[in-house]
């Protein structure tokens, strides 16, 4: 979970993420440039289109937005390309899940592909699919199990395709 913002004896404009893996973990995030300013009322909607986080709004009837995204190298970052292997976006079903998650996307041709769990922290939980792949629909089951067969624990995960030139990300949370 990441939560921007918040409000007591003053306004902050700090990012959090949560982590329920194992207990619960506060992680402070690191925005890349401009933050909003530290007023009260700000509001925050994740767009999946885009896959960031839109701030806006702010007190008094100020008109800030903002698109919230993360530095280089995080489990955040997700870069976005125009072409490449994919030729639809990374779909994980159900989200969020008890079980079970079905992992889809269609490739517009054969590319040595990687399918990849992460954890909040940016480790590899586990490797769904590597090596080459055909052009078409694709579907990869995920039974939440870690490399070493054990069952993960709730919390927010990462999916992460790359094929080619392409790469996509999916936020995956998982429930008791």
């Amino acid at each position: 979970m990441v939560v921007f913002g918040g409000s007591g004896l003053s306004s902050v404009n700090d990012a959090w993420s949560l982590s329920l893996a194992g207990g619960l973990a506060w992680t402070l995030l690191s925005p890349a440039g401009t933050t909003p300013t530290a007023r009260c009322l700000h509001a925050a909607v994740y767009d999946p289109a885009r896959d960031r986080m839109v701030v806006f709004g702010g007190y008094p009837d100020s008109n800030d937005g903002w698109e919230l995204s993360w530095s280089p190298g995080t489990a955040l970052d997700v870069p976005r390309s125009d072409g490449g292997a994919a030729l639809s976006p990374l779909f994980a079903f159900p989200n969020p899940s008890r079980g079970d998650i079905t992992i889809s996307f269609r490739l517009a041709q054969r590319s040595e592909t990687s399918l990849r769990i992460y954890d909040v922290a940016g480790r590899v939980v586990r490797t769904l699919a590597s090596g080459a792949l055909s052009a078409g629909s694709q579907s990869v089951r995920w039974d939440r199990r870690m490399e070493t067969g054990a069952l993960v624990q709730p919390g927010l995960y990462f999916c992460e395709l790359r094929a080619s030139d392409y790469r996509s990300v999916r936020r995956i949370v998982l429930v008791r």
